[in-house]
Parts: structure tokens; C-alpha cells; sequence
């Protein structure tokens, strides 16, 4: 039988990269909360590193800025 409850404390435990026993004490409302805080957060904290990124490669000269990138990035 399907069980809620499990689902999102599973979820949580993926988007942590593992299981806490302490997660099982959650309620299903909980847990999907702060799934869903902790991807917003993901979310919010790789665009500010994208636009910093940009930012600090603004400062090198036009005709270098790809490569530039290209040995920091791969």
C-alpha cells in the first residue's frame, strides 16, 4: 500500500543525499515544505553563483572572456 508519508520522507532523504532517522518524525506536510525549501534554496543559491560567475568574467577583455572560461570551467 502506497504511504504517503514515506514518499516525502523518501524525497527528503534524496534531495539531502541520504536518510536521517530523525526525518521519519516529520509530517508528510513537513517534509514536502522543506523539499521544496531546500530546492528553492539549490535554485536560488546556483543562479547568484551563475550571475557572479558572469560578473567576474565581465572583467576580463572581450577577445579572452571565452577562453577564460573555457580553462576555469572545462
Amino acid at each position: 500500500m502506497f504511504d504517503p508519508k514515506q514518499s516525502t520522507t523518501s524525497d527528503l532523504g534524496d534531495v539531502l543525499g541520504h536518510d536521517l532517522p530523525v526525518l521519519a518524525q516529520l509530517t508528510s506536510e513537513q517534509s514536502a515544505d522543506l523539499v521544496a525549501l531546500i530546492r528553492q534554496t539549490r535554485t536560488s543559491q546556483q543562479n547568484a553563483l551563475d550571475m557572479a560567475i558572469t560578473e567576474a568574467l565581465g572583467h576580463f577583455p572581450w577577445a579572452v572572456r571565452g577562453a577564460a572560461r573555457k580553462i576555469l570551467f572545462g
